[in-house]
Parts: C-alpha cells; structure tokens; sequence
C-alpha cells in the first residue's frame, strides 16, 4: 500500500465538499429565480404556464405549482428545472 500523505487527503476532501456546497448552492439559485420568474406572472399566466408544462413535458400539475410557488420543503429537481426554464424560452408559444 502506498503512503499518501495527510494534507493531500485533506486537501482533497475539502476540494470534494466546496464542490458540493458551490453544487447546491447553484441549484437553490436556479430554483430562486424560476420562483420569482413565476410569482411575476399573472393568475391567468401561470395556468398557462402551468398547463404548458403539463401538457409538453408531463409535469405534474399540483406539484409544480407547489415547487415553483416556494411552499417550504418542496425543490425543482433538475429535470423539472430544465423543463421550467425551457418553457420560459417558448413564452410565446403558451401565452398566446
């Protein structure tokens, strides 16, 4: 068995736990600002928005509007994320 040495151990789990803070910390920043993207639409647009992702990308609809209202202990997973964010892109095409 080969000698490592302690500092490169340390070294290293401490690179592996800030990547996984900077991680977390990206995915809460994402879910913060798709919640205010969807707190500034209005209640007949965030049916459609709703109803958009619903429909293309088979999202529950109690459950997204719960994790995009903010309602504590409920997170966008990534999926549902890219889904969101693809939606905010094809705007046009739901709020027609």
């Amino acid at each position: 068995m080969r000698y490592c040495p302690t500092f490169v151990i340390n070294f290293a789990s401490k690179l592996d736990t800030n990547f996984d803070i900077n991680k977390k910390m990206e995915h809460n920043f994402d879910s913060l600002n798709l919640e205010v993207y969807y707190s500034k639409l209005s209640k007949k647009d965030k049916a459609k928005y709703l109803k958009y992702l619903m429909i293309n990308y088979d999202l529950n609809y109690n459950t997204i509007r719960r994790k995009l209202s903010g309602a504590m202990g409920y997170n966008l997973n990534t999926l549902e994320r890219m889904a969101c964010k693809e939606a905010i892109e094809k705007e046009a095409e739901w709020r027609h």
